[in-house]
């Protein structure tokens, strides 16, 4: 037309292109074949998804009471998304949101956080887009918590008291311990 043009990719060939920015040249003539100025434009073509992982998030599985005290660090690794990429973590049912920082990502769980979980199985998922907005495969990882103090009990061995000799060649005692998951 007078006043601009458009022109439509057909789908095989932005398929065809490679990864990475992509540069378009536009050249026009007039009705009497005189060139007008190159017009020029660029983008991206980004159809990668990235990756993100969680690194074992607690040694061991467990998060035990003498660990209620101090903050944890929930941390993994991600790549195809650059620095800043928002990175979505949920633990417990509870979302923290962090970023991309030269391939990794890492959020801190307070003491009081940790406190507030429930008892037994918690998971944590991680999710991450790139700035494309291609979404990454969700990661995901958990433990148990079990803060709960085990009990014992012991049995008295000994039915009367007031005795001071055993009818016995030996003494049993009895006991058990009780640890306590939900």
């Amino acid at each position: 037309s007078a006043n601009g043009w458009s022109v439509s990719l057909p789908a095989q060939l932005l398929q065809g292109l490679s990864e990475g920015m992509v540069n378009l040249t536009a050249t026009a003539l007039d009705a009497n074949g005189n060139p007008a100025r190159q017009g020029t434009a660029s983008f991206i073509k980004d159809t990668v998804a990235p990756s993100i992982s969680i690194n074992t998030p607690i040694s061991g599985g467990f998060l035990v009471a003498s660990e209620l005290a101090s903050p944890l660090l929930i941390s993994g690794a991600c790549s195809g998304a650059g620095n800043g990429c928002p990175v979505t973590v949920l633990v417990g049912g509870v979302t923290y949101a962090t970023t991309v920082q030269n391939g990794t990502w890492s959020v801190s769980l307070s003491a009081a956080a940790l406190q507030a979980l429930p008892e037994g199985d918690v998971s944590v998922t991680a999710d991450l887009s790139d700035a494309a907005g291609n979404p990454a495969s969700q990661a995901s990882a958990g433990f148990i918590k079990n803060t709960a103090t085990p009990t014992i009990s012991v049995a008295t061995p000994i039915s009367d008291r007031k005795s001071t000799r055993l009818n016995s060649s030996h003494l049993v005692i009895s006991y058990a311990v009780f640890c306590l998951k939900k």
